[in-house]
C-alpha cells in the first residue's frame, strides 16, 4: 500500500508539473530521478549484503535508547510550563554559550540526545533514570541474546 500511495503522489506531482514545465525538461528529470533511484537502491543492497545485521540492531537500539530518553525530558519540559510537574531547581545549568537551543547543532542534538540549554533538574534527573533502566534492560538482552 505505502508503495502504491507513494507511486500515485509521484503521478500527481508529475501530473501538476507537466501542466506549469516543458515536456521535455519534465521527462528528463524523471527519468534522471527513477535512474538514480536505481543506482542507490543497488547500492544498499551491495550495502545490506555485507552487514552485520546483529551489530545494526545493537547500534539502532542505543540510538532509539537515547532519543526516547530525550523525549522524555522534553515531556517533562512541557510538564514543566504548563505546572503538572515541579521543576525544582530551574535552571540547573546554562550552556547557552557553548550551544543555543536555536543553533544547527542545538537542534540536531535536541532532537537525537534530547539536548537542552537549561534543563531543570527534572528533566536531568528523568533523561538519566531513563537512560540507566533502558540502558541496562537492553544490554541485559543483548547478554541474553549471546546466551550468556
Amino acid at each position: 500500500m505505502t508503495v502504491i500511495r507513494e507511486g500515485l503522489e509521484t503521478a500527481l506531482f508529475l501530473a501538476a508539473l507537466a501542466q506549469t514545465t516543458e515536456r521535455q525538461s519534465l521527462l528528463t528529470g524523471a527519468v534522471l530521478g527513477v535512474g538514480a533511484a536505481i543506482v542507490l537502491v543497488l547500492l544498499i543492497f551491495q550495502a545490506i549484503i555485507r552487514l552485520n545485521v546483529r551489530w545494526f540492531f545493537i547500534v539502532t537500539g542505543w540510538m532509539l535508547i537515547f532519543i526516547a530518553a530525550g523525549l522524555v525530558s522534553h515531556s517533562l519540559m512541557v510538564l514543566n510550563e504548563i505546572g503538572l510537574v515541579p521543576a525544582i531547581v530551574d535552571p540547573i545549568w546554562n550552556s547557552e554559550f557553548l550551544v543555543s537551543n536555536e543553533s544547527l547543532w542545538g537542534k540536531l542534538l535536541h532532537v537525537f540526545i534530547g539536548y537542552e540549554a537549561t534543563p531543570s533538574l527534572t528533566q536531568v534527573t528523568a533523561y538519566f533514570v531513563y537512560l540507566a533502566i533502558m540502558g541496562w534492560l537492553f544490554y541485559r538482552a543483548i547478554l541474553v541474546s549471546r546466551g550468556r
